[in-house]
Formats: structure tokens, sequence, C-alpha cells
């Protein structure tokens, strides 16, 4: 009986307790400890991504290891390229060939991560924040791209040693020369998208990649 009697005035006292410390704590705080709260259904779906526009699918499609390597880099470049509002922009990209005479040691370096800073302003040499048709390219002394002002001139053919030589009406870009070998308009997002032999980025941006080793790291 005695033992009976202790075990309920515990109880009791848990109770007024409890009932205290409801009372005397704020709703926000009582609302807080002493429910629980319904967990999250287990159904719920995920958002799909994004739909890919035309020109990202085009170079997705045709210049995979340019986009994976190099343009996906920049979130600036993929914002440009992504834009819904018709504003239009302006991406150079490289062919398989033009990616795959980088050589396999500059390819590793762009997957690097310790090099993702160099990558990302590579990236934006190739990508412009609006259309530049390649009649405006050849009428034009330069284009403004992310990163800087890429020179932009006129290819010639004949001569010796680029003495000589005839306009041929095509255009070359960067302190290279490399030229346009094809453009491609899209309707859906007024962008532009022109490929180029080479790399429209200056050679000095591979002297940055590997300068931040990992200690003991190769």
């Amino acid at each position: 009986m005695v033992k009976s009697f202790h075990i309920a005035a515990l109880l009791m006292s848990a109770a007024t307790t409890y009932s205290f410390q409801a009372d005397i704590l704020p709703k926000a705080y009582s609302s807080r400890y002493f429910k629980i709260s319904p967990l999250s259904s287990s159904t719920e779906e995920t958002p799909a991504p994004p739909k890919r526009n035309d020109a990202e699918n085009f170079i997705t499609e045709s210049y995979p290891t340019f986009f994976t390597k190099i343009l996906s880099a920049s979130g600036a470049a993929l914002k440009a390229l992504r834009k819904d509002d018709k504003g239009g922009f302006t991406i150079f990209v490289l062919g398989e060939s033009a990616m795959q005479s980088l050589g396999e040691k500059r390819l590793g370096q762009l997957e690097d991560v310790r090099n993702g800073e160099t990558t990302e302003k590579i990236a934006e040499y190739y990508t412009v924040m609006e259309p530049v048709t390649a009649t405006e390219l050849y009428e034009s002394g330069g284009v403004i791209t992310i990163a800087r002002v890429v020179p932009v001139g006129r290819s010639k053919s004949g001569g010796m040693f680029g003495i000589g030589g005839k306009e041929d009406g095509g255009v070359t870009i960067g302190s290279a020369g490399v030229k346009v070998v094809k453009s491609v308009s899209f309707d859906d997002t007024n962008g532009i998208v022109h490929e180029v032999d080479g790399q429209i980025n200056p050679e000095l941006m591979w002297r940055y990649m590997d300068q931040l080793r990992i200690p003991g790291s190769s």
C-alpha cells in the first residue's frame, strides 16, 4: 500500500512539473518542446531540372568535351547560356579536334578541382552577354567577353608569312588569330554559337594551372 502511494505521488509530481513548465514558458517554447512536428512525407517529388534550350542542347551534343571541361566551369557562362529573356548571348566553342589538340596534360588540368578558378576564367573568354553575328564580328575590331575585350580581325588567304595576302571574308578571334569556322543562331533564346578552330584565351592562362598544389600530391 505504501509502495503504491509513493508511485502515485511521483506521477502526480511529474504531471505538476510538466504543467508548471508549460504554463511559464512562452507559447513558442511550449510548442517547440512539448509538441512533435509531423515527419515530412517521403513521397514528395523532387522538382524537375530546368529544361535546356536549343543552344545548350546543341553545345552538349556537338561539343561535349568543351562543354564539360570548360564552359560548365563558369557559373556566369552558364547563366548567359540559359537566360530566357530573349536578350541573347554569344558562345564561342571549340570542336572536338581543337579540344584534343590541347593535349592530355591540359585536358587533365581543366578537370582538376585545384584549377577551378583558372578554368572558370578561361570559360569566360568564350562568353559574350549579347548576340554577335558573324557579320557583326567581321565589321568589328573586338568583342567584349565576360573576361575582357578580345580582338577580332579578318582572315587572309595567299601571300607568304602573313604578308601580301588578301581578305577572304573570314573572321579571326583572339591574339592567336583563330578562325571562326561555323556559326549557328537559335530563335528561342536569340543566342548565337560560333565554332573556332583554336583557343581564344591567352596562352598565359595555362601558367596559372597547378599553382595550388596540395603538399605531397603529384
